[in-house]
This record gives structure tokens, sequence and C-alpha cells, in this order.
């Protein structure tokens, strides 16, 4: 059981992280955000594995000194090997430790929740789970008239947040508050598509004026 969850747990971040790679430093600077976090647990006493923290570190280094050239407007890309490696490295890192398994799950929380909003909504109108759309979370922002890096910081901004929490909280207060991330998100997709659908609308009602 503990392998075939360990699996889905990869896979699951291995493509979590490859959806996420929607606009210019996004899924650069979460995963160097979550490779943070992931240091500072390590090296706390709960967890205390200074060889993980060492690796957290490293990663979170590559990925602050590649976002450099990946943020908006981007002069290198991630492509698909590049989002793989960083889900599946974070994946790793989060295996080592149920504490840092919670972790990895409040800091991306925000892409975890995108990611099965994704296949949800893809299957329910008869698409392939794997088919592109413009429904995913970061999309919502820039239709809704946010900027490239303004949707990019505040997905930032949930990370940042989340992860802190998890760095202060105990279990039962991580389960909490991967709740309220997930009906805070649920309530934003839900907004956020009406807002777009109200654009929409009203840009076709003044098209055909």
């Amino acid at each position: 059981v503990a392998t075939m969850l360990a699996i889905v747990w990869l896979v699951g971040m291995t493509n979590t992280m490859n959806l996420l790679d929607g606009l210019d430093g996004l899924s650069g600077g979460v995963a160097a955000i979550a490779a943070i976090i992931m240091f500072f647990l390590s090296v706390g006493p709960k967890v205390h594995q200074p060889e993980t923290a060492l690796i957290s570190l490293v990663l979170a280094g590559s990925c602050l000194g590649y976002l450099i050239y990946n943020f908006y407007p981007a002069k290198i890309f991630n492509g698909d090997s590049g989002a793989y490696f960083l889900g599946m490295t974070i994946g790793i890192l989060a295996i080592f430790s149920g504490a840092k398994l919670a972790t990895a799950m409040l800091v991306l929380g925000l892409p975890i929740v995108d990611t099965i909003w994704a296949v949800v909504r893809r299957l329910a109108s008869g698409r392939s789970p794997f088919s592109p759309d413009r429904g995913h979370i970061h999309h919502l922002l820039l239709d809704s008239g946010l900027s490239q890096r303004q949707a990019v910081l505040v997905i930032y901004a949930f990370s940042i947040v989340f992860g802190g929490i998890a760095l202060v909280a105990s279990s039962s207060q991580k389960l909490w508050a991967f709740i309220v991330l997930v009906l805070t998100l649920s309530a934003m997709i839900i907004v956020l598509t009406r807002l777009r659908s109200r654009r929409a609308r009203l840009a076709a009602e003044n098209s055909s004026l």
C-alpha cells in the first residue's frame, strides 16, 4: 500500500508541476518556495534531516538563479522535462518524511487543487484530462484583468502563506489549513469563472451593437 501511494504521489506531483507551468516564472518560483519551506522544516528539531535540508537548499538556489531568466518576460523556459524534474524532486523530498508530505500539500495546495479541478472539468465536458484549455487558475486570474506578473505573485503569495502555516502548525492544524485552502480556492475558481463568463458576454454584446 505504501509503495502504491508513493507512486501515485510522485506521478501526481510530477504532472501537477507540469500543469502549473503555464506562465513565465510560475513553476520555478513555486518550486523555490516549496524547497525553502522544506529546508527550514528539515533543519528543525521535529525532522532534523541535514541531508534533505541540503538537497532542498540546492534546489531552491537553482530555482532562484533560473528565475532571474524565467520571470516575465522570460528568456529561457522549463519545457516539459524541466517541470517534470521539479515536480519529481519536490515529491521525493516530501516523501522522505510524513511531516514534509503534509507541508508539501500545503505549499503546493493551489497547483494540486488546480490539477484536480482540471481533470474533473475536462472529464465532465467529455474531453481527455490531458487536453489543453484555459480553465487553470492562472488563466482565470489573467482573464480577470491581472497582468502576468500580478497573477504569478498572487499564486506565490498562496504558497508562502500556507507554507509558513505548515512550518508552525501541528498535524491536525495542517489538515484544517488544507481544508481552508481548498474552500478558498474553490470559491475563487467559482467567482473568477463567473467573472470571465460575464466579461465574455458583455464583449459579445458590445461587438454585436
